[in-house]
């Protein structure tokens, strides 16, 4: 099928003359993006390369070009696979993949432009180099509605070779390859990912990590893609400032909005005494003490915690606060 015969969202197979290094996967390793729209405006004609980490999340994005003319929706499908066996489509795999703290592999994405982005990455984390397919799903032209339950728009027959691959790569302006390089990175001691769940009307959210007898030597990180820029935590490598810290950052977010948390703790010279911990946080400040009691049982509530809340995403003004934990999920050392 010719490019301009294509109605839906188009995925540009690549920049150069080969069929294996789409820009349209972005592979942003384990940063995520204050703002994702970059990709669509000013970052459009760039490729962001095939490197990816071993055996830590991946942040992966999705961005495509709307040949309707119209609103629409997209429904981007992420697969990896042994470049020995990437003709064999059963061999295509979706095995340690996250979005939004969940075991799927695939984002829905209303688009309401020429260009659309996935708004949160998806998290990805390979074991070994692997090459990795993108599909995207568009409406049935007769229903206007995406496959309910989703169904993988991934072919089912075997390709005779690598090479008959590439030929339906290209035949599919629906469908991206990319192959990937892994590169060396300072090993985390620990990584993880918890699902956040919004409220469905929006509104203020205070999330963050809580430590317990860490030692001060190790640095930590967190991140939490957010429905915009200005909701969108991004905490990079940071010394652990205190044994029992609990640093939280209050953003708003839309109706509905669900994302996750991904934290990483790099160990010091001092391992972490047994019993110590690591714990995502949701808070309610003590202030609320009324709200709270109308929304929890408020006897199954522990003691506040005191906490550092951050007013931005930058982290730069706080105020120490007592808060209570009404949404947790701890990593303990033995």
């Amino acid at each position: 099928m010719a490019d301009g015969d294509y109605k839906g969202v188009l995925l540009r197979h690549t920049f150069d003359s080969s069929w294996y290094h789409s820009p349209d996967i972005i592979l942003y390793t384990n940063k995520i993006s204050q703002d994702p729209k970059i990709f669509i405006n000013q970052d459009w004609s760039t490729d962001f390369g095939s490197a990816i980490l071993l055996n830590e999340y991946n942040n992966i994005y999705f961005r495509g070009q709307n040949t309707t003319g119209n609103k629409t929706k997209v429904r981007f499908w992420f697969y990896h696979t042994q470049w020995g066996v990437a003709n064999w489509p059963d061999q295509w795999s979706d095995a340690n993949v996250l979005v939004a703290g969940k075991s799927v592999n695939y984002i829905e994405v209303d688009v309401l432009g020429d260009r659309v982005v996935t708004p949160i990455p998806l998290l990805w984390k390979p074991i070994e180099q692997h090459c990795v397919g993108a599909f995207a799903e568009n409406p049935d032209p007769k229903t206007g509605l995406l496959s309910n339950p989703p169904i993988s728009p991934k072919p089912t027959n075997k390709f005779n070779s690598l090479s008959d691959l590439g030929s339906y790569i290209l035949a599919h302006p629906n469908m991206a390859w990319r192959n990937t390089i892994p590169v060396s990175n300072t090993q985390t001691t620990l990584q993880f990912v918890d699902p956040i769940v919004g409220s469905a009307s929006g509104g203020n959210i205070m999330i963050g990590v809580m430590c317990k007898d860490m030692p001060t030597d190790g640095f930590f990180a967190f991140s939490v893609p957010g429905p915009d820029p200005k909701s969108t935590i991004v905490v990079n490598k940071t010394p652990i400032f205190s044994p029992n810290m609990a640093p939280t950052v209050s953003v708003q977010w839309t109706p509905s909005f669900n994302s996750s948390i991904e934290v990483s703790y790099w160990q010091g010279n001092t391992k972490p005494p047994a019993g110590a911990s690591i714990t995502s946080i949701i808070i309610l400040p003590k202030v609320n003490l009324d709200f709270t009691k109308s929304l929890y049982n408020y006897n199954s509530l522990k003691k506040p915690i005191k906490t550092r809340l951050y007013s931005s995403p930058d982290m730069v003004s706080s105020t120490d606060i007592e808060a209570y934990i009404i949404g947790g999920c701890s990593r303990v050392f033995y």
